[in-house]
């Protein structure tokens, strides 16, 4: 059990997530989720504090390792659960697709401000953004999907870069038009932050919004 570890547990998943691609049906397993459930709480995290009674630091450290490594895995398992529900058609894998979907949005929205944060720092992306930033804001409180994914996409492609693959999750269809606008606002905002206070958007923005400096 000692030498288990995140490593051994990595190992079990990879081995569950081969099986699924061979067989999709095997979602509707309950033994599945059964079997995640006691690798992350009787292979580790039981070992892990009673190994460390007397040494909190360690055990923070260990235990917060392993939220991340859940994170991950949480994630990972959606992405399972949506090429299960794409190759097999099938209700009650779309069904809980659309479920744990659902509770990957908090970290989908924490990803997109990062995401933006990173535009920010690329001053040919930063500044074709600018120029645009109240528009797409505005498209996105009007719930204009397609118009919002465009604009973006034009700003990516104009500059040989390629679009991130979590700025694509918001236009998928399993979300409501308000967490859509929550995602996009979220990935918009990270790109304002590092503008700083005097943030104003371009010329071009300016002109479409009618020259006010709003964000709202």
């Amino acid at each position: 059990m000692e030498e288990y570890g995140i490593n051994g547990i990595i190992k079990e998943l990879e081995d569950l997530k081969q099986r699924l691609k061979q067989n999709p049906q095997i979602i509707q397993d309950t033994q599945l989720l059964t079997k995640l459930m006691e690798l992350s709480r009787d292979c580790y995290l039981e070992t892990v504090i009673k190994q460390n009674m007397n040494n909190p630091q360690e055990m923070e450290e260990k235990l917060n390792e392993f939220g991340y490594f859940l994170k991950n895995l949480q994630q990972d398992f959606v992405k399972t659960l949506e090429f299960a529900s794409r190759i097999t058609k099938d209700e009650k894998i779309d069904k809980l697709y659309r479920k744990w979907a659902q509770k990957n949005i908090s970290d989908l929205i924490d990803k997109l401000r990062d995401e933006g944060s990173n535009v920010a720092k690329k001053k040919s992306l930063k500044e074709d953004f600018d120029k645009v930033i109240f528009r797409l804001m505005e498209l996105t409180r009007l719930g204009k999907r397609s118009e919002v994914f465009y604009g973006i996409y034009r700003i990516f492609v104009a500059r040989n870069e390629e679009i991130p693959k979590v700025l694509c999750e918001p236009f998928k269809p399993i979300y409501s038009d308000e967490i859509f606008k929550v995602m996009i606002f979220s990935f918009l905002s990270g790109i304002m932050e590092k503008g700083g206070e005097k943030y104003g958007g371009g010329e071009e923005d300016r002109a479409e919004s009618g020259g006010e400096g709003e964000s709202e």
